[in-house]
């Protein structure tokens, strides 16, 4: 298959090495996201390897068939980029409904957690991490549940850890990464964890757990304030929220990763004991 069998129809959303737009087979209906990587400045910025690193991953998680992670259904390449073809997600993500409705509910946030932790168990059973966990990341598919996609930073580690945040591209939003990813320190799994309970956070009170919502794309601010700060919860803010989705953010917001919480710690904590 060739890009020319595809309908662009328009932009979804923009990188400075990418571009996502929407599609559909020329001789079909149905609607795909394409993502297209220009070669040229992948080359340019060193990340050629990450390519390759984001094919194989895509191609592992489409073995899984798993509902909250993305199909690959083409992936090829020409003398200008290369094309990843998966699903169309009508719903948006998790960021804009945030913006949108404000706080979750209790009930709402807990659905998502859920289906957010089965797709991390997945992936961390498939010997992925993530790595870049964010509410831009999670999908909202027709039938109103998440995927989770945004695998450019994904890695499958080496037996004595993952790359150190040399890896981590340093463009776009870093909100939702772990302390050693910042800090360039070798990693696990447990970042996803850490990026898992920023996200409940985030979707429980609508703000982000350390900075304001205009220092979200302050690198340099996040940094010091993930590296350093101290975890706290809004008195006023959504204060029927109750103990145990508390403890379960502030567990895997250690910033030891040696005790944070790890996705098997998440799945049997007190806030799924109705799942």
């Amino acid at each position: 298959i060739e890009v020319g069998a595809f309908e662009i129809l328009h932009v979804l959303s923009s990188s400075r090495e990418s571009t996502l737009h929407l599609c559909r087979e020329r001789d079909g209906l149905k609607l795909y996201a394409i993502k297209i990587i220009n070669k040229n400045r992948i080359s340019v910025s060193g990340r050629s390897k990450n390519i390759c690193y984001e094919q194989n991953i895509l191609k592992k998680i489409e073995e899984l068939e798993h509902p909250f992670l993305p199909p690959l259904y083409w992936n090829f390449q020409d003398e200008v980029s290369v094309y990843f073809v998966t699903d169309f997600y009508s719903g948006g993500n998790l960021y804009e409904k945030l913006t949108q409705d404000g706080p979750f509910d209790c009930d709402r946030a807990h659905f998502y957690a859920c289906e957010l932790v089965a797709g991390m168990a997945a992936l961390h059973g498939a010997g992925i991490i993530h790595r870049d966990l964010k509410p831009e990341n999670i999908m909202i598919d027709i039938y109103g549940h998440i995927v989770i996609t945004g695998f450019s930073c994904a890695m499958m580690p080496t037996p004595c850890g993952a790359p150190c945040s040399g890896d981590i591209p340093e463009f776009g939003a870093r909100g939702y990464q772990a302390p050693e990813l910042f800090l360039g320190w070798m990693h696990d799994f447990s970042v996803d964890c850490w990026s898992f309970g920023a996200i409940l956070y985030t979707m429980l009170y609508a703000s982000h757990p350390f900075v304001a919502e205009n220092d979200y794309h302050n690198n340099a601010l996040l940094q010091t304030k993930v590296v350093h700060c101290s975890l706290s919860f809004p008195v006023l803010k959504n204060a029927h929220i109750g103990w145990v989705a508390r403890d379960l953010i502030t567990k895997c917001l250690e910033r030891n990763p040696a005790i944070r919480l790890k996705t098997s710690d998440i799945k049997s904590h007190n806030y799924f004991c109705t799942v």
